[in-house]
């Protein structure tokens, strides 16, 4: 691989990992809920700003195993999923489960139309062991880490956005340009 092309991928993946810590920052600073008329919580942050050396100590580099197989054209999310590492590549739509060192453990799920495939993938979680994946349209996934699908639930009457999380009170999703997240009660899913 070319300098350049390892100095892109690297940026991006401190990109990534500089936008989940920021985002980790917001979330520390949650002021509280409110009820919407139709039961729907909305989350509000304040404009707390927590210095990002306070909640991170080292970042370390590992590279990634690479094939023609299983090549990542950009790291849109990286989840932490025990001893391993889950990445999310938003514009392949692939999710690749790989060891603490790197190594290609497998691919979790995979793109098409059919019951257990996905569309388009819009966020991923790792929850209870398994991996949750949130993807268009409306559609909710459990596999777990070796690949394969436990349940799926499509839910027609919200849209998830480009980030949300399974939560004990429901899904909570963010949809950007102002409107910000939306928790959708447990009741609903």
């Amino acid at each position: 691989m070319p300098d350049s092309q390892k100095r892109f991928v690297v940026n991006r993946q401190l990109t990534t990992i500089l936008t989940l810590g920021i985002l980790a920052s917001m979330a520390i600073g949650s002021t509280g809920h409110k009820v919407n008329a139709d039961g729907n919580v909305a989350v509000e942050f304040n404009n707390t700003i927590n210095p990002l050396a306070e909640n991170i100590s080292s970042i370390e580099l590992i590279p990634l195993e690479t094939d023609s197989e299983h090549l990542v054209g950009g790291v849109t999310d990286l989840t932490i999923a025990g001893d391993s590492y889950i990445v999310m590549n938003l514009i392949n739509n692939n999710i690749f489960r790989y060891s603490a060192d790197g190594k290609f453990l497998g691919r979790i799920g995979q793109k098409g139309n059919g019951p257990e495939e996905y569309i388009r993938i819009n966020d991923i979680q790792y929850r209870d062991g398994n991996l949750c994946v949130f993807s268009t349209p409306s559609k909710l996934q459990r596999f777990s880490l070796d690949g394969n699908m436990i349940d799926s639930k499509i839910f027609p009457e919200m849209d998830l956005g480009s980030m949300s999380w399974l939560t004990d009170e429901g899904v909570l999703t963010y949809y950007g340009y102002g409107s910000g997240f939306l928790l959708w009660p447990a009741e609903r899913r």
